[in-house]
């Protein structure tokens, strides 16, 4: 299993009704399906960790993944003396939601790529713990992958004599099944 399926292989299986001898066919479906939601919705399901690092001369640090979990430590290193020096978390506020750093006293010291932020974001701190629409979503995505693998998605019908094609009404245009596109599009990052 990928650090980041949203689905366990155990459920995959149950909901797809796959023999065993599809085990590998599975996974590949789901980790290839949980990267169709995390694009998507442009969301990290799964915490995972990062390391940023950001321009100084702002009151705010914004990191590039959120939201940030704050049960694990985030780090601040200022790297401008060549070896980084740990800031004291007293010194600023973590704004978890939104995804940024906030100093408490001024700004942040300016500098090209001065600060060093290690961090973990994520809605879910595992497989189990990822919501049942998006779990049902992804296995709706794996469902479809699985009954159409090595064909197109998009193909409902198809002639060969005066060549005839139909598309299939309840896809987009990246096979993916309209169901699962309208739950997780409660659950799409915004855009600006």
């Amino acid at each position: 299993m990928a650090a980041n399926d949203l689905v366990s292989l155990g459920e995959a299986e149950q909901f797809l009704e796959s023999p065993s001898s599809d085990q590998a066919l599975v996974q590949a479906l789901i980790t290839r399906a949980s990267e169709i939601v995390r694009r998507y919705t442009r969301r990290r399901f799964i915490t995972e960790s990062y390391t940023d690092e950001l321009d100084g001369g702002h009151v705010d640090l914004i990191l590039r993944h959120l939201p940030i979990d704050t049960a694990v430590a985030v780090q601040v290193e200022d790297t401008s003396s060549g070896s980084p020096t740990v800031i004291d978390s007293s010194q600023y506020v973590i704004y978890p939601e939104r995804g940024f750093l906030r100093r408490k006293n001024g700004r942040w010291a300016p500098g090209l790529r001065r600060w060093r932020i290690t961090y973990a974001a994520g809605l879910f701190a595992n497989t189990d713990e990822v919501a049942g629409d998006v779990k049902q979503a992804t296995l709706d995505i794996v469902a479809a992958l699985y009954g159409r693998s090595g064909t197109d998605p998009t193909l409902q019908s198809e002639t060969i004599g005066d060549y005839s094609y139909r598309r299939r009404e309840d896809l987009d245009a990246l096979g993916v099944p309209n169901s699962a596109v309208a739950v997780l599009d409660l659950w799409r990052e915004p855009s600006f």
